[in-house]
This record gives C-alpha cells, structure tokens and sequence, in this order.
C-alpha cells in the first residue's frame, strides 16, 4: 500500500478540507450593515414553566412537588407543560393522573434538550417560560422571587442553584470569559441578596425567559444537540441585541447534577459532546477579536466524529446564519465579560433615569472625585432614577459598599482601560476607550435615560456615543485649559468638548471664568457631611488627606516633610502627622527617606475619615497646581479643624471662613502652623465659629443646585 492511501493519511486529508469549509464559512469578512438594537419586551402578565422529561419519572415526581409548592406564590395565571421524549407514555400514567392540569406532550423519538425546550416554549400561552430541569426542585419562593426582576430590556432571569452534596459545580451566577478566542463560562460565589446581580447567561434548566424572544434566539436546526451550552448561545446573542440577564440569588433551585444525561449517555460521549459544542460556541459567536488561526487550532482539536457532524450541510447553514446574525448585531463589540459586575436594586421607577458615567472606581470614596460623584448622585435620587456606569471594575467590592451602592437603581462596571501615562492629552485619548464606549452605548439603549452626566474631562469624549434625543452634561471637576485661549491639542479637544454638551458644571468660580466662553456653565460647589463637634486635643497631630494616584498629592506632601515638618518638630517633639496616601501608597513610601521621619505615619486608607479628622489637631492641605476645588479642604472645616493650605488650593472655598488659614511660602507655613498648634485657645475659637458656619458646606445646597438645573434642562 503506497503512503498517500494509507486510512491516518486519508483521515488527515479528509479533516483538513472539513475543517476549511468550515473556517470558511464560520470566518468570512463579508461586510454587513449593524442592525438597530431589539425593541423594548412586553412580559406582561402569566407565567408557563416548560420542563423537558425523559425516562426520569422518578425524578419528574420530586420536581413536580416543588414546582406546585412554588407556583402557589406566584400571584399571575399561570400553567405547566412537560415534553416527555423518547419514553413511553405508559411510564407516566400514575404522574399524569395526580397532575390533570399540566398539559403532557409526548414524543416517542428522543428530541434533544433544545428541541423538547423549543416544542414547550412554542405551546406556552404566557410571555414569560421558566425552563426547569426534570432534576431540578425549587424553593416556595422560587418563582415568585424571580418574575420580580422582569424588565423592557430583561430577556432572562436566572435562579441560584445549590447541591444537596454542597458541592457548587453551578451557582447560577456566570459569568464569560475569553481566553486566546477560546470561551470560558464560570460561576461565581454569590455574595449578597439585597440586589439583582448581572449575569453573563441563564441557565436553562433554571431560569426564566421572555417566550418570544427566546424563540428568535433558537436556532434551527440546533447546532448543539443534543445537550450542553445552547443556553449560554441564546443568552449572548440576546445580549447583542441590547437585552440583559439577572442573576436573583433568593430565587433558589436544588440541583441532581447530569442524572437525566447519565443516564443515556456514556461519560466519555457526554465530555466529547461538552468539548464540541464549546467549539460550535466559539465558531457562531466568536470574540470580536478572535482571528482566523485562532478558528483553526479549535477546529484540529475536535475529534474525527465532531468535525463530521459540525460540517453536515445543515449545521454548515445554521453556522452562517449565526455567523451573519452576530456581524450585524447592534452590540457584538460590547464586552459580556463584565455583564456579572452590574448590580441592581429592586425598584420600579417612573422618574426621568440620569446615567453617570465615571472613569473611575466610585466605591468606596478613594478620592475627592468619587466623593462629589456619590453625593451629588445622592441629591438627585430625591427625583430623579439614578444609575452609574464606571470603568475601574476590578476595584470594586459591592459586599463592603452596600449602603453607598443603595443610592443607585443600577450599577454597571467595564474592563480596565489601556496603560496611559499622566499627559493631559494621554488621558484625555485613553479614558474613553473602545471597550467603555461600546458599554455607554449598551447601557444608553437598556436605560433609555433622559440625561447622561459625563464625570471628568478626560471622559469628554464620549460624547459622541450620546444619541440627540438624550441631554448629556459634562461634570467637570476640573478645567485642565491652561489659559481661555490656551493652544495645545489638548486644549483644543477640551474647549471643543464644551461646545457640545448641553451644560458644563465646574466646581469654582475660576474654572467657570475658563470654560464659559466655550458653553452653557453652572457652578456646583462642593460640599461637605459634618459630624458632632468635638473641640481638637492639645497634643500636636497634623493630618493630610490625599491618594498618591493624583501625583500633585504625593509631591506636596513630599514638599511638606522637606520644607516645613522639620521645623515644627524642632519646636514641638511631640509632634505627629498621620499621612493617609490612598491604595498602593505603601510603595511609594519606600523609596522617600521623608516618610521615614519622626512621628511621619503613613496609612492606605481608613474606614471612619471623620473619626480621625476629630483625632488630629489641624489638618494641611499644601497644593500647587490645583484645579477644581480641594474637597479635603470642606471635609477639614466640616468637621471643625483648622486647615492650612495655599492660596491657590481654596478654589471653590469662601475665603473669609475663620477657620481657613493660608500660606504659601515654607516660612509662612511654619509661622502660622506654629501659632495654631501653640496656641490652643485662638484655634478652639476658630474652631467654634467655623462650626457656626457648618450648614452651609452642607452637600444638600450643591445638589440643591445640580436638581433644579436638570429639572430646567428637561424643561
């Protein structure tokens, strides 16, 4: 026998022209037009549970007792259908006897897990299915808890599942990752109760569905048959379309894992099948950048038996047609990766939705930015419906900020923007990043909001994502121009951004003078939450409040420590100063010999600021290039404490405010703080008279403010 006609050789040739057919199709670059996002949903009322038996009577009974305990609670119409396949009937007659009103549809011929889904989910009178597997048996409130989170841009809602072993192969929340183009699903541990969770894909055989777009999303034939990741298929391409998952953790379903699959499959072929449909996943719903060497190492890793069945001329049609589905799916660049970050409370609310958007984690409060974004967030929920849309995403910790994360009705994160330097231009270029803008766009078309409010200049770019019918305001908590008619490319981008929002809200009267010629300006203040007064000790403490992440922080302390510190130490031994530098300070510390000074400490963050500003005797705020308005310098004479600062650093300050003191030389600096920390009586004064001012740094006017203008701008 000559080597071309040996079998490995010809199963080799034979594999390599199936596996280019169907890189062929599953990779063509044909261009097609983006279709417009899918229209809002209409659940309606009633709800149809679907459950695909086969040859687990046993199973289905448990299942059925469950499901009657949990329908009780639910208070719409509601019916139950189960699609027994590839069984006799006659191994039913003593179920379908107890359970006269659950519609039975039988079929002799095995149908598959999304076939026997797809001839339920078709009989169903209601809008909403909840798809529940003959292995599954719900909690009382199951049900009921889950058709709470129904919305116009909802397609699914997925239940937590537990094990009886306590074993958790599956929780319910996922979420989906890619690894070198390759998927990869996951469950995480739920954390919390008090909201609905993002999720990346329902479950089907635990979650509940909007029938008629579930239906659309079902492919024909099924690509996956006959089990295994068609649920994750239809979740992402709902996605797509601009519709989102919830993950409810009270809504509970105790799971038998693969006792229905087991059963008729050898393990061997349940994993094969588990590793071929993970590819058929990958090759109808590829990463945006997934590429074509990328589709040919997953194709040679299939077995000879999964590449035959993934180039069958009907599978080869349902693959282009999904293929051409997601080229033209109005979200197939917005990441689902971080779809399990966005949290959201249970609240139904009429009011005008405000959308913010932050570059910058926002919870906790690291900074004076996200300060001013959560209070004023705050002020507006009193009439307005608030959400948040921020990058940062792996920052935040929802279980350590519930009461800050409460004030908003929905919470979305994206990935981590591109590594930029501190260049003006760099930021303003990086911030809005590709990945961020395809989640504003997301996010705009599942909220429909009537103002999206931009945080920061850096962000001033996306606004080109805004669409015309909805208001966009730039909150500018600092305006970066050099001068009115500053020259530079970054100046240039920044004062054409102006011109485009609808109202620019700085924080001081310079920074309106800068930025008014270029557009409608308002000024917001900044505000402050005072605390019981208690008069400062006598013991020398000096405080400085400010994340090394602003690099002008770390320089004016460092300035402090060379310039000022030593001399007051010389003349007060006891003398202490508790630095609190933000995450990641420690490292910076290291390497400045100035950290390691005499009663110098140096903390990454505190939870109770306001307990250490009662602590410390007065606080510093030594700034030289500033812009905004330092709200260290609010919290300081909030909480009663004498602030030194710069001249330059009380932008936004009413200046006459006894217990502000500025200084800008180092000798000055020492002068005055030698006078405030020796003598006790004329700070104490200070103190209580500023005290007397209190209420007017109060954030309640601020927002006062930003309330009545959005009221205006929505006229």
């Amino acid at each position: 026998m000559t080597w071309y006609r040996h079998p490995r050789v010809l199963g080799i040739v034979t594999f390599t022209r199936r596996a280019r057919i169907i890189a062929s199709a599953a990779l063509g670059s044909i261009p097609f037009p983006r279709r417009k996002a899918g229209k809002d949903l209409d659940w309606e009322s009633g709800l149809t549970v679907v459950i695909p038996e086969r040859g687990r009577p046993e199973l289905l009974k448990s299942c059925l007792e469950s499901l009657e305990v949990a329908l009780r609670k639910v208070p719409e119409q509601s019916e139950v259908i189960v699609v027994v396949n590839g069984t006799e009937p006659e191994a039913y007659r003593e179920l379908v006897e107890q359970h006269q009103r659950i519609q039975w549809i039988f079929h002799i011929v095995p149908l598959g897990f999304s076939d026997a889904i797809h001839a339920g989910v078709r009989r169903a009178a209601h809008p909403a299915v909840y798809l529940l597997n003959n292995d599954m048996e719900l909690e009382p409130a199951a049900l009921a808890e889950a058709i709470q989170w129904r919305g116009p841009r909802v397609f699914a809602v997925t239940s937590q599942i537990l094990f009886r072993n306590g074993r958790r192969q599956e929780t319910g929340w996922t979420t989906l990752q890619y690894v070198h183009g390759r998927s990869r699903p996951n469950h995480l541990e739920p954390k919390e109760a008090l909201w609905a969770r993002g999720a990346a894909y329902a479950g089907g055989g635990s979650g509940l569905f909007h029938r008629q777009t579930l239906l659309k999303m079902m492919a024909r034939p099924d690509p996956y048959h006959p089990f295994y990741w068609e649920d994750v298929d239809w979740s992402v391409k709902a996605w797509r379309e601009g519709y989102e998952i919830r993950f409810c953790s009270t809504s509970k379903a105790w799971h038998g894992h693969r006792k229905t699959v087991e059963k008729f499959y050898e393990d061997k072929e349940i994993e094969r099948v588990v590793r071929r449909n993970a590819r058929v996943f990958d090759l109808h719903n590829p990463h945006p950048d997934s590429t074509l060497r990328c589709a040919w190492e997953m194709l040679y890793e299939l077995d000879g038996i999964s590449l035959k069945e993934l180039s069958q001329p009907r599978a080869l049609k349902t693959l282009m047609q999904d293929r051409r589905r997601n080229k033209t799916a109005p979200f197939r660049e917005t990441p689902i990766g971080s779809a399990h970050l966005q949290l959201v409370q249970r609240r139904v609310s009429k009011r005008p939705s405000v959308l913010i958007v932050s570059p910058f984690c926002v919870l906790p409060a690291r900074h004076g930015g996200a300060k001013r974004t959560i209070e004023l967030a705050r002020s507006l929920r009193e009439d307005f419906a608030v959400h948040l849309l921020t990058d940062e995403a792996e920052l935040y910790d929802f279980a350590k900020d519930k009461d800050e994360a409460a004030i908003f009705e929905t919470i979305a994160c994206c990935g981590s923007r591109p590594v930029s330097g501190e260049n003006r231009l760099e930021r303003l270029l990086s911030h809005a990043h590709e990945e961020f803008r395809q989640a504003l766009r997301c996010r705009i078309e599942l909220l429909r909001p009537a103002i999206v409010q931009i945080e920061h200049v850096e962000l001033a770019m996306l606004r080109s994502v805004v669409p015309p019918w909805c208001s966009a305001t730039l909150m500018a908590h600092d305006v970066l121009l050099e001068t009115s008619t500053g020259s530079t490319r970054a100046d240039n981008i920044e004062r054409e951004a102006y011109k485009q929002f609808d109202l620019n809200v700085v924080c001081s009267d310079q920074d309106a003078e800068l930025a008014r010629r270029y557009g409608t300006v308002l000024i917001v203040p900044n505000g402050a939450t005072s605390n019981q007064y208690e008069p400062s000790a006598k013991d020398p403490h000096i405080l400085f409040v400010g994340p090394f992440r602003a690099v002008q922080n770390e320089s004016a302390i460092l300035w402090f420590l060379r310039r000022v510190y030593p001399s007051l130490k010389k003349q007060l031994p006891d003398l202490r100063l508790t630095v609190v530098g933000g995450a990641g300070c420690n490292t910076s510390t290291k390497t400045s010999s100035e950290f390691r000074l005499p009663g110098v400490s140096v903390v990454e963050e505190v939870d109770d600021l306001a307990g250490l500003h009662r602590a410390c005797t007065i606080a510093i705020n030594p700034a030289f290039v500033m812009r905004g308005s330092s709200i260290k310098v609010f919290d300081s004479l909030a909480q009663g404490r004498c602030c030194v600062t710069n001249r330059i650093a009380c932008r936004g300050v009413d200046p006459k405010s006894p217990a502000l003191v500025l200084a800008d030389s180092a000798e000055e600096w020492i002068e005055k703080m030698s006078m405030l920390l020796f003598d006790h009586e004329a700070r104490w004064r200070r103190e209580r008279e500023q005290l007397a001012q209190s209420a007017s740094l109060d954030w309640s006017i601020p927002g006062q403010i930003l309330n009545r203008a959005y009221k205006d701008l929505l006229g």
